[in-house]
C-alpha cells in the first residue's frame, strides 16, 4: 500500500525531521523515500528583458543548491544505515500546485511531512501547506509536529498503536484503508475510538432536564460502542488486534488528545471533511488542534 512515500523539505532541520517517520514505513513496506523540495519563482511583473534573465538564472540558481542539498541528505541517509532508496526531486513553482503535481505524477501513496512548527518555524511553508494539499492531493498526509528542540535521528521509526477515530459518518470509514495498512506492517494495535460531546454546556442553567441529559448520553454512548464492535470484530477477523473505547461529555480534539496521551497512542488517524473551494476542511478544527495539542503523528485522508 505504501510503495511510494513523498517527504517534502525545504531545507531545515524541521522539515527533515519526518523523514525517520518515512523512512520506518518505506522499511516496512519494501518502499521508496522520494525528497522533494520546491523553488518558487517571483511574482511575475511587466519587467525588462534583462529583469527576467536575472530572474531565470535566481531560479537556476536556486534549483542547483536545492539538488545540492537533496544530495546531501541522501548521503546523510546512506551514511546512517538505512537501506531504503531515497531519491531527491527539485520542482519549480508554487508550493502546493508544485507539490501536488509530483504526487500525482509519481503516484504516490503516502506525503509524510513536518506541519506546526514552534517559534519563529510556526510560520514556515512546511507548517502551512498541508491544508492546501489535503484540499487537492488524492493521497493521505502524515503530519508529524516535532517536539521543541527535536534533533534529527535517522533512525527507522515505527508505529505499534494506532487510535483510529470514528464519528459515526460513512466518510469517518474512509480513513480505514490507509490506518489498516499501517497497522499492519508492524502488527500495530488498533484502537477504534468514538468521543461524544456534551449535550448541554456545562454552565448550563437547565438543571431541571440535566438528569435527561445525561441519560442520552449513556444511551448515546451504548449505541457509538455497539457500532464500534462491529467495525471491530471485521478488523480482528482480518488477524488484528483490536480494541474499542468510547470517551464522553469533552469536545473531540480533547478527548482525542487525552486518549492518546494516556494508552501510548504512537499515531492518530482520521478522516477529513471538505468539499468546494471554500469549504474548511477539518484542519482549522478538530485534526488541527489534535496536531496543534500534542507531538503525536495524524495520518489524515480527505473523504470524499
Amino acid at each position: 500500500m505504501f510503495g511510494e512515500i513523498i517527504v517534502p523539505v525545504d531545507g531545515s532541520t524541521f522539515g527533515e525531521l519526518a523523514l525517520p517517520r518515512a523512512l520506518g514505513i518505506a522499511c516496512k513496506s519494501g518502499g521508496e523515500v522520494r525528497l522533494v523540495t520546491v523553488v518558487t519563482p517571483l511574482p511575475s511583473s511587466q519587467g525588462s528583458h534583462e529583469d527576467h534573465a536575472l530572474e531565470s538564472e535566481r531560479l537556476e540558481l536556486a534549483r542547483e543548491r536545492a539538488g545540492v542539498y537533496l544530495a546531501d541528505l541522501q548521503k546523510r541517509v546512506i551514511l546512517s544505515g538505512c537501506d531504503v532508496p531515497v531519491s531527491g526531486h527539485v520542482e519549480t513553482g508554487p508550493v502546493v500546485g508544485a507539490l501536488d503535481d509530483h504526487t500525482r505524477a509519481a503516484g504516490a501513496d503516502l506525503l509524510v511531512m513536518t506541519t506546526h512548527g514552534w517559534g519563529p518555524l510556526r510560520r514556515a511553508w512546511l507548517g502551512s501547506v498541508a491544508d492546501g494539499l489535503l484540499r487537492r492531493t488524492p493521497c493521505p498526509i502524515l503530519a508529524v509536529r516535532p517536539r521543541e528542540g527535536e534533533e534529527l535521528r535517522l533512525e527507522e521509526l515505527i508505529f505499534s498503536h494506532v487510535l483510529l477515530t470514528l464519528d459515526g459518518s460513512p466518510e469517518s470509514r474512509e480513513i480505514l484503508p490507509y490506518a489498516r495498512g499501517l497497522a499492519q506492517l508492524s502488527g500495530a494495535q488498533i484502537t477504534l475510538l468514538r468521543v461524544i460531546p456534551p449535550h448541554l454546556p456545562l454552565s448550563s442553567p437547565f438543571t431541571s432536564h440535566t438528569s435527561h441529559e445525561f441519560q442520552g448520553l449513556e444511551q448515546e454512548e451504548a449505541a457509538a460502542r455497539t457500532a464500534l464492535e462491529r467495525e471491530a470484530d471485521g478488523l480482528r477477523g482480518e488477524g488484528f488486534s483490536v480494541q474499542v473505547s468510547t470517551v464522553s461529555g469533552v469536545h473531540a480534539p480533547d478527548g482525542i488528545l487525552e486518549y492518546a496521551e494516556r494508552n501510548r497512542v504512537d499515531v492518530v488517524a482520521m478522516a477529513t471533511h471538505g468539499r468546494g473551494g471554500v469549504a474548511r476542511l477539518i484542519l482549522g478544527s478538530v485534526a488541527d488542534k489534535v496536531i496543534r495539542g500534542g507531538n503525536i503523528p495524524v495520518l489524515l485522508h480527505r473523504a470524499e
